[in-house]
């Protein structure tokens, strides 16, 4: 069992086309998680952002994730589609380990913007511009499927206590 979070730009589908493209035999994916990822900006927004056009101007300092992960892939696409080449990013190159760091350099005041979760930027009490929906799935070898392993950790995945501790992470497409 493997979890994916892998965007495909061309088709804006997640996991499927890689799993596809890896001729592993037959993988089933379950859905394990969904999550609103978007512009975090400085609560009362002292800067006008807007929407990614305003990451060209130079007085914002953006705070980037780094290389391969999903929230970089979502900004690059984001800049691409509003033809800023990433260049003109204050800070494009000042990459944060994940979304927690994004979003504390924002609450701090080391960054005016950067892209996150939206859970994450409603924990920091930061403004939140939402961009998309993204998932990530659990592929699962289709022969494994029925293994007492797999079967025990999905019924975990699926049952009320997990769903309890962590409901923004519960299964949300049935097997």
């Amino acid at each position: 069992m493997a979890g994916l979070h892998m965007r495909d730009p061309r088709t804006g589908d997640y996991n499927r086309p890689q799993v596809r493209a890896v001729r592993a035999g037959r993988i089933r994916l379950i859905n394990f998680s969904r999550w609103e990822v978007g512009l975090a900006r400085a609560r009362e927004n002292p800067r006008g952002i807007r929407d990614f056009q305003d990451l060209a101007n130079p007085n914002v300092r953006f705070i980037n994730r780094e290389r391969g992960a999903g929230a970089r892939q979502a900004l690059d696409e984001a800049l691409a589609e509003a033809d800023i080449n990433p260049i003109r990013v204050n800070g494009y190159r000042q990459e944060a380990g994940g979304h927690l760091e994004v979003a504390a350099a924002i609450a701090q005041g080391i960054a005016d913007a950067g892209v996150t979760i939206r859970v994450v930027a409603q924990a920091y009490g930061l403004d939140f511009i939402p961009l998309r929906e993204e998932r990530s799935d659990l592929a699962i070898p289709e022969a494994e499927i029925d293994s007492t392993p797999v079967k025990r950790m999905l019924d975990a995945l699926d049952s009320r206590r997990f769903a309890k501790r962590c409901p923004s992470s519960a299964a949300t497409t049935p097997r």
